[in-house]
Order: C-alpha cells, then structure tokens, then sequence
C-alpha cells in the first residue's frame, strides 16, 4: 500500500454502531414504547421471543449498516478494491493496467559439456513445481558450452510469478537441468509480472 494511504487514520460510515448496540437499542425502544402504550413496565428477558425476533431483526439492520459503511468507503483510496478501484481512478482519467506474466531469466546448465548443440524449443516449460514459466523463443547450448541463460514467462498472468528466489525455477519438462534465475544486468533473481 502507499505510505500516504497506510498513515491516514481509519473512517467510519457508521460510527461506533456494533451489533450488540443495535440489539440493545431495539430492545429498549421495545420497552419504552410498551410502556407508553400500555402504562406497565416491561423487561424483556434474553428468551423472550419478542427478544428473539428483535436480535434476528438487528442481524439484518447491522448487515445493512455493513454495507452503508463498504458503499462510503468504495469511494476512498485507501479501501477501494476491484471494480470501485477502476471507477475512483476513471474519475481522475486513470485506467487500470492490465494483469502481466512475470518474466524470468532462467539459466539453462547441461550435466556436461556436449561436442554438439543442444536445442531449447520455443514452448520449453519450467517449473518451480508449481507455477510454470515457458520459453519464448528457440535457444540453444552452443557446441562445447555448458549453459545459456533464456528469457522465460510466466504461464498465469498477475503476482503468482513473482518473487521467486534464485534457483527456485530448477525443473524442466524436456532438458536434463537448470540452475538459476538471472536478472537482465547479470545479478541473481527474477523479473517481475504485475
């Protein structure tokens, strides 16, 4: 979240409304009015079955105060989500990117060195064991080289393919191994989808 939305205080559409405040001020309205009607006094006991309909009744009315206090906060940066999320930005022109495959650097490392070249089709998949990445383009382990380092994406679009530590991508469905993710300046780890 941005730090100028983490530190502004939280708002309230509804107060300090709970259930259990609903609930008792139904009940007392219950009484008072009973009393005004009838000229007796009444308590309502927690098994009363006026007390009964009245807390069923006070679910609904808080689940209704629920909704007023979402419906206010849909409008606020700091709570929006979803689809209230691209309505507040289209009312500032901003539109939402859409959802990218992370990218990865994945280093391709032979069990030994090989007198010929070896392919890495387009379509070659990786995994962490759980999410796949593939290669997007044909590359190859030259003739007496033992590794090359291909550009590979992530299979799901959006965050599943992110943060991934380096040397976590070490399966491959078709090659004999790998060994690590390098980013495009040579350091280790991956590229980021969004």
């Amino acid at each position: 979240m941005i730090k100028e939305l983490e530190i502004l205080p939280d708002v309230s559409f509804i107060g300090n409304t709970t259930l259990e405040s609903i609930e008792s001020e139904m009940k007392s309205d219950y009484e008072k009015k009973y009393n005004e009607v009838t000229g007796e006094s009444l308590v309502l006991a927690r098994s009363d079955p006026a007390t009964l309909i009245l807390y069923a009744c006070a679910v609904q009315f808080f689940q209704g105060f629920k909704y007023i206090d979402k419906a206010g906060k849909m409008d606020l940066l700091k709570y929006t989500q979803g689809d209230y999320l691209d309505h507040v930005a289209a009312m500032r022109g901003i539109a939402r990117e859409p959802a990218k495959p992370a990218r990865a650097m994945v280093r391709f490392t032979l069990s030994g060195i090989r007198p010929e070249t070896v392919e890495i089709p387009q379509g070659t998949q990786v995994t962490d064991g759980e999410i796949y990445f593939e290669t997007e383009k044909y590359a190859e382990i030259k003739a007496g080289e033992e590794k090359a380092d291909v550009e590979c994406v992530c299979l799901v679009s959006g965050v599943d393919g992110n943060d991934l530590q380096p040397g976590e991508i070490d399966k491959s469905d078709s090659l004999c191994c790998q060994r690590g993710q390098y980013r495009e300046d040579g350091r280790r780890g991956g590229y980021r989808g969004r």
